[in-house]
């Protein structure tokens, strides 16, 4: 990308960009996107890749993406915009509904739930007719409906998306996203009290992260034990698993997604409210001490 940019190809730079940015390596290793979002952006600057053209609106779309895994978001909302200009100017549906999803993602992120489920259906209703091309843009745009309708309080609409994301990812054996969309079943399971279910959810949305090496899945799984140790009234336990969470999350550079930092903090205030501040603070103290590997075996001990 580099070499390209540099060199009066920048066109190609953003095809590297477009090409290689949904792989998960990039999601799951989040240090590294801001120099990715760096590259792209200096690509996309460049006279030769002004063009409008479908390499330009997917370079556009990925900025998208990466913006819901960055540590720090900034609003993409322009970018977003041109790329779906582009994309309907020449009639593609994967640009078209890509950005769409990532224009109901960004409204999401800022609480704007009404304009994100109006995004998101657009999106839906596009990539639901372009066949198995479309079902990755399908199934995250599933999840995101579900996302918008959990902030929103409807459980069980907020159910039915994730379920059906859940079937397209298992049919498309796509563990990175599935990893995720099985921990917001597991987060309606724990807000149900539904401890068993909401422990097995955890468990194996825990184990997928593991498999496919991803840190971040990994901490948030942690972080979704504590939330059910809060829910049982588990405090000392709840308190050590998050005190690692951040400690992990701050030496990584990294932090939890919308929907996991969300329900993190909603139960760490319900924590603190709970619990004398002394004891909290002890308890902090030991879980700020736990190495990855203890506080996940911690973490399973109990369940």
């Amino acid at each position: 990308m580099e070499w390209s940019t540099n060199s009066g190809k920048a066109v190609a730079a953003l095809r590297i960009a477009g090409s290689f940015v949904y792989f998960y390596f990039w999601y799951t290793h989040g240090n590294l996107l801001s120099e990715l979002q760096h590259r792209i952006q200096l690509a996309l600057s460049r006279p030769e890749a002004m063009e409008r053209t479908l390499a330009r609106a997917k370079a556009l779309n990925a900025l998208g993406f990466m913006n819901w895994a960055e540590t720090y978001p900034t609003d993409r909302r322009p970018e977003l915009e041109e790329a779906l200009s582009i994309g309907r100017e020449l009639g593609d549906p994967w640009n078209t509904a890509a950005a769409l999803l990532y224009l109901g993602l960004l409204a999401s992120m800022q609480g704007n739930y009404v304009e994100a489920r109006s995004l998101l259906e657009q999106s839906l209703e596009i990539s639901r007719t372009m066949g198995p091309e479309g079902k990755v843009v399908l199934s995250w745009t599933l999840t995101f409906l579900g996302d918008v309708a959990l902030n929103q309080n409807e459980s069980k609409e907020a159910r039915s998306f994730y379920e059906e994301t859940v079937a397209i990812l298992r049919e498309i054996g796509d563990k990175n996203f599935l990893a995720y969309s099985v921990r917001r079943l597991g987060l309606l399971a724990w807000r149900e009290k539904d401890f068993r279910k909401a422990i097995a959810l955890c468990q194996e949305s825990l184990s997928l992260n593991r498999e496919l090496g991803d840190p971040r899945g990994v901490l948030a799984c942690l972080a979704g034990f504590a939330d059910i140790a809060v829910v049982q009234g588990k405090f000392a336990r709840a308190a050590q698993i998050m005190a690692a969470v951040e400690t992990q999350l701050a030496a990584m550079g990294m932090r939890l997604l919308p929907v996991d930092k969300m329900e993190y903090d909603r139960n760490l205030a319900h924590l603190r409210a709970n619990v004398d501040e002394k004891a909290l603070a002890t308890f902090w103290a030991k879980g700020k001490e736990m190495p990855l590997h203890e506080v996940i075996a911690f973490a399973l001990e109990e369940t």
